[in-house]
């Protein structure tokens, strides 16, 4: 078996996961793990070969999507019986891989088993009761704001006309809950609303009473795991979705543990069949991302291969840590490969079905923000409309290529034509808060880089000596303390601070960058949080927190690397609990 694990910019998120790997309860000359890197600039590639010095890697280069990037892991395939596909942000326990492989051995007709996707973290269940029509506005976990990450009963959910997935929930006069996530060190929970409702929740204090507005619960140590999916489905509408997405995983009936035929895998947690890829093919390069495992199990089941889910194997997954499914990038790949997979696996009524769905949707988007907002004497809103006129020109042109008779099986040669002309370009974006992860830290490391400037005073080291023990102790941060997930950020010639890219942490690393030079930008460093770290010339031996309400943590080149952490995550829970970030670090020292 070989494990394929996909890197973008994330070095914190994919460290985890194979490291989990490495812990895998299966023969060590019958498992293998090949990391491959869509062109990071972040320099966590460099990071990652530190970390695994003995691990395949494959460079890419380039942002070839999930669909390529994971191509070019498992499209050489001598001697593999099976290629699990596991998402860089996600966990798996020792014994996951067995149950799946068990059951492709037990059945030869199998041709690819998706594993049990679990939440990461826990989640709190607040119930409410409200006498009204009540919208949930802010809910925080010690002070960091997860409204974007809550789970719903019984609200409805509302879409934004102009933007159908910016969505909010609103409780119809009744009783609903939020399931909040909470990692086990969270100890309050605090949540606003635009209306009175009354909350309660099991084991928590302060809770009940005279409905409020706002409510701040003191939270106890039980946490409810939520089910990510037990492999995926299809709807009337041909949309894909996760199986039983949102239940607590403790209400699973003993049938739903067993193998168990579905129509889809997820590729967060799946594992494939040799001969089923020889035979349908792998993931479709032009799908870049989102549909590409429902279009390939479409494709196995419709070759006559079982598609299963297998409960047995359990993996856990922090959902959506590495994307954001309300960016426009998001919304075109998500409607167009719909409508692709479609058309190329439905049925001629099902392909009808789905036109029709489009149509629908397009007509409601110039209903809503042309004729809907010229009525009430407000300006048209063109943003999803001009979406859905590209999704429209992208299909057409895709839907030319793909049904092409001369073309061989998905994803059986080689490409790095895997954008749609008039599909967004995704683009690197600094990591999103992660109040349940490691704690966020940003580095100026202008001073201790080759090529970084100040475009003001250049900072004076006493001796060459005094900069090699900076760096050393940046280097022990960034490698040797998994509770921190430090960023790097230099100063480049015009005054800008970007991220620190492959060259800079390679040479923080003391060693040599690793494959082509990536094809994209640096990243601005606008838009980090958390603490910020200098280490400067005559910086106190034992670091101090200089500004709590920026976290700003200062230190010389012969402080303790142990010391600044234990600094660094004191000054993490103090921006945490009072809910402000820092600024990005200025240029001066």
């Amino acid at each position: 078996v070989r494990a394929v694990v996909l890197n973008w910019n994330s070095a914190w998120f994919t460290r985890r996961c194979i490291e989990s790997l490495q812990r895998t309860d299966y023969p060590a000359d019958r498992f293998e793990i090949v990391l491959v890197d869509n062109g990071s600039v972040d320099g966590s590639l460099e990071r990652l070969r530190s970390w695994f010095p003995d691990l395949r890697i494959v460079a890419n280069g380039a942002n070839l999507g999930f669909a390529e990037g994971c191509n070019r892991g498992m499209r050489d395939r001598r001697g593999v019986d099976a290629v699990a596909l596991v998402n860089n942000d996600a966990v798996v326990e020792p014994g996951w891989l067995t149950p799946l492989v068990d059951a492709l051995v037990a059945d030869p007709t199998i041709g690819a088993a998706s594993a049990r996707l679990v939440l990461e973290p826990g989640f709190i269940p607040v119930d409410l009761d409200a006498a009204h029509d009540v919208g949930v506005r802010h809910v925080r976990t010690d002070g960091i704001d997860v409204t974007a990450a809550l789970r719903f009963e019984g609200f409805d959910a509302v879409s934004d006309a102009a933007w159908p997935l910016a969505v909010t929930h609103r409780l119809r006069s009744g009783r609903g809950r939020i399931w909040v996530p909470a990692s086990s060190e969270v100890r309050e929970v605090s949540l606003d609303f635009d209306g009175p409702v009354r909350v309660s929740s099991p084991g928590a204090e302060a809770t009940g009473g005279s409905p409020v507005r706002s409510a701040t619960i003191g939270v106890d140590a039980v946490r409810v795991n939520l089910l990510n999916g037990i492999g995926t489905a299809r709807n009337a509408r041909c949309e894909g979705y996760d199986r039983c997405f949102g239940v607590p995983e403790g209400d699973l009936d003993e049938e739903a543990r067993q193998v168990i035929d579905v129509q889809g895998v997820c590729g967060g947690g799946a594992l494939l069949r040799s001969a089923m890829l020889d035979d349908v093919g792998l993931l479709d390069a032009r799908l870049f991302a989102y549909y590409e495992d429902t279009d390939l199990s479409w494709r196995a089941s419709r070759a006559g291969w079982r598609v299963v889910a297998v409960p047995a194997s359990r993996i856990e997954h922090a959902f959506g840590a590495a994307g954001g499914s309300r960016a426009a990038g998001f919304f075109h790949l998500d409607r167009r490969n719909w409508w692709l997979t479609a058309e190329r696996n439905g049925t001629e009524e099902q392909r009808r079905t789905v036109r029709r769905e489009v149509r629908r949707e397009v007509w409601t988007a110039v209903r809503a923000n042309i004729a809907g907002r010229l009525k009430r004497r407000r300006a048209p809103s063109l943003a999803l409309i001009g979406a859905w006129v590209r999704i429209i020109a992208d299909h057409r042109i895709e839907r030319t290529r793909r049904d092409h008779p001369s073309r061989a099986l998905p994803g059986a040669r080689q490409t790095t034509q895997v954008l749609g002309r008039f599909q967004p370009r995704p683009t690197p974006a600094v990591p999103a808060p992660r109040p349940w992860g490691p704690v966020p830290v940003r580095v100026d490391v202008t001073d201790l880089v080759d090529g970084g400037v100040r475009p003001s005073t250049a900072a004076t080291w006493r001796s060459p000596l005094d900069r090699l023990a900076a760096r050393a102790t940046v280097r022990t941060l960034l490698q040797d303390h998994p509770e921190l997930d430090l960023t790097a950020v230099v100063v480049d010639g015009s005054g800008v601070a970007v991220v620190a890219g492959p060259r800079e942490i390679a040479e923080l690393l003391g060693s040599s960058p690793v494959g082509p030079v990536p094809a994209d930008d640096p990243m601005p460093a606008v838009g980090l949080r958390g603490p910020v770290l200098r280490v400067r010339p005559g910086g106190p031996t034992e670091p101090v927190i200089s500004d709590a309400g920026r976290g700003v943590v200062e230190a010389g080149p012969d402080a303790s690397a142990d010391a600044i952490a234990a600094e660094l995550s004191v000054a993490g829970r103090t921006i945490g609990s009072t809910g402000r970030a820092g600024s990005v670090p200025p240029s001066r020292p």
